[in-house]
């Protein structure tokens, strides 16, 4: 397996990301979810454990489509191009577990949560998740600045030019900028990726750490930039767009699968009026010409010439 921190600086407070998170999740799953590619969310409800932890609960379907990368499409079954996920938050701390239901325990892919206020003389905290010595030499670390750091793919989201009209905050315009606003609080994501898969498992956990690195990158940049949408609401305003969103990712998805089936139904006609017609001229061109023909005086017929009726 591979593991990776990814530490993400937002200028706002802890209390705060709880509301801007949960909004961020389902605004993007609505933008992402087209076709039958996107979100499908099964559960989202309150959650208790034995050990008395209290939180929210969800169970996801990832329908990826055309979002692998074409070499990993080619090595892995069609059936891996679905995957699901389950989440409890129980925010500070959060742990979301992806898997494959076709892969098994080969598969895993593991998001461990942790969030905690920026402390400008000390930085980052090296090791918030209480990893083992031998876990620490496993583990790489990684800092994403969400103002100035590359992403795939086109963001229109931009923290460098971005000001918040509720708060006053941003833009974020200089490198360094943690060290100067305020609020500032930092999301460390502990990433285990495990892909037990003969020939290509190495690459393929690689390539997780760095489609998830681009992914948290992704998400803080419009999360900070959507600032004045989820700025001033409850969690019960969330729980609210969360019953609305899942609703309309169900519809999207039935629609698409209705009108893929279709099609599908309409191709089948197709194909079946398309054969008739092939097999109608194959008969024509087969039987007897039936114009008629001139006279021509009759010949004696031999043995060596066959007459018209048994050519």
């Amino acid at each position: 397996y591979q593991r990776r921190v990814h530490g993400v600086c937002l200028p706002m407070q802890v209390s705060e990301y709880k509301v801007a998170q949960l909004y961020a999740v389902a605004k993007a799953s609505q933008q992402e979810t087209s076709g039958e590619e996107g979100v499908e969310i099964v559960k989202n409800e309150p959650y208790k454990n034995d050990n008395g932890e209290e939180g929210q609960y969800t169970y996801k379907i990832y329908h990826l489509g055309n979002r692998m990368p074409k070499w990993l499409v080619t090595l892995l079954p069609k059936d891996l191009t679905e995957v699901h996920e389950e989440a409890w938050n129980a925010f500070p701390t959060c742990k979301t577990v992806i898997f494959s239901p076709y892969l098994g325990k080969k598969f895993e892919l593991k998001i461990e949560s942790k969030h905690a206020a920026f402390n400008k003389e000390e930085g980052f905290q090296p090791n918030l998740h209480n990893l083992t010595p031998e876990e620490l030499k496993k583990r790489k670390v990684e800092k994403i600045d969400i103002a100035f750091d590359k992403v795939d793919g086109q963001v229109v989201e931009d923290p460098k030019t971005f000001k918040s009209a509720k708060t006053g905050r941003g833009p974020l315009n200089e490198k360094g900028w943690e060290q100067t606003v305020d609020p500032c609080m930092v999301c460390y994501k502990l990433v285990t990726a495990k892909a037990d898969i003969t020939m290509v498992g190495g690459k393929i956990e690689a390539w997780i750490q760095g489609f998830e690195r681009n992914l948290f990158t992704t998400f803080h940049r419009k999360l900070f930039c959507w600032m004045d949408e989820w700025y001033g609401l409850t969690i019960e305003d969330i729980r609210r767009m969360e019953e609305e969103t899942k609703q309309r990712l169900r519809e999207k998805i039935d629609a698409a699968k209705k009108t893929k089936e279709e099609s599908k139904g309409d191709k089948k006609h197709k194909d079946k009026d398309d054969k008739k017609k092939d097999k109608d001229k194959d008969k024509e061109a087969k039987s007897p010409s039936k114009e008629p023909v001139d006279a021509a005086p009759a010949a004696e017929p031999t043995a060596a010439e066959p007459t018209e009726e048994e050519s």
